[in-house]
């Protein structure tokens, strides 16, 4: 039985408590998805149709509303958005989609498999980052994939929106093997941390380990995914890898916070341009 939210009636219609108190009771929560505490797979009691339900802060209010009014086949979609007894709700699209992390498990994903992966990828942040949108976890287990190789980007719990006025992020929080160093106070992150993060995942994508475990430019012609390939730069700070598709240009992908690509867009063409 979901919780109860307190609420209050006044003459004349009813309070905003009790109609989002009954959105809750209507999605009937069916069983805890993954480890997180926050996350189940839910039905909708009335339409019958399977969702996502995840519980966040309230301070996550305004994020969510913004998430909820895109539409962007590379994104997750949102459905609804209510806050109750304190706590901020979302409901979002059930896909019967495999993670990307399971499928890397299988095997090392071909050059134009994650190729395309990284194309679709960059889009969606193209969309995020115009609404000022930060994701923050960019990897393998927030990204799900269908059997035609379409993606979608998910888990969105401690994504921020960008603030110019603000130097560092209020909670430094991030996935260690994939966050660049400002997500952990050294500067507030914007749309270059997500890059920074799709440049390691895409390493991973081509080469089957981390960067620091195997850059791209060390795996040669006995990765599957590199078959063929020839970057101009796979650089390294010893901390993190570099997209592997993006050759230098005029703004080198290096780890280094100000070297970085300054947009999606940017690297999006420059990954458009690599053969």
């Amino acid at each position: 039985m979901a919780a109860r939210c307190r609420f209050k009636r006044k003459s004349g219609y009813i309070a905003l408590e009790t109609v989002n108190e009954y959105k809750l009771e209507n999605y009937q929560r069916v069983r805890a998805l993954g480890e997180k505490d926050n996350l189940w797979l839910g039905k909708d009691s009335v339409t019958e149709k399977y969702f996502v339900m995840r519980r966040l802060p309230a301070d996550s209010l305004r994020l969510c509303q913004i998430l909820g009014q895109i539409r962007h086949p590379n994104i997750v979609e949102i459905f609804d958005v209510f806050t109750c007894g304190g706590f901020l709700y979302v409901i979002e699209e059930y896909l019967e989609w495999e993670l990307l992390s399971d499928r890397m498990e299988k095997a090392v994903l071909s050059h134009r498999c994650a190729l395309d992966v990284g194309k679709q990828l960059l889009g969606a942040l193209s969309v995020l980052h115009e609404h000022h949108i930060v994701h923050r976890d960019i990897k393998p287990e927030n990204i799900m994939i269908d059997r035609a190789g379409n993606v979608k980007l998910i888990d969105f719990d401690i994504a921020r929106i960008f603030s110019k006025d603000k130097s560092s992020d209020t909670v430094a929080k991030g996935s260690r093997a994939y966050a660049p160093p400002e997500q952990f106070g050294f500067a507030q992150s914007d749309c270059r941390a997500d890059i920074y993060s799709l440049g390691v995942t895409l390493n991973e994508l081509a080469t089957g380990k981390l960067p620091e475990e195997k850059l791209c430019r060390q795996a040669g012609s006995d990765s599957p995914a590199l078959h063929g390939v020839r970057p101009e730069a796979a650089l390294s700070d010893g901390r993190s890898g570099i997209v592997p598709y993006i050759p230098s240009g005029k703004k080198k992908y290096f780890p280094l916070f100000g070297n970085r690509y300054s947009d999606s867009s940017d690297s999006g063409n420059a990954a458009c341009r690599f053969k």
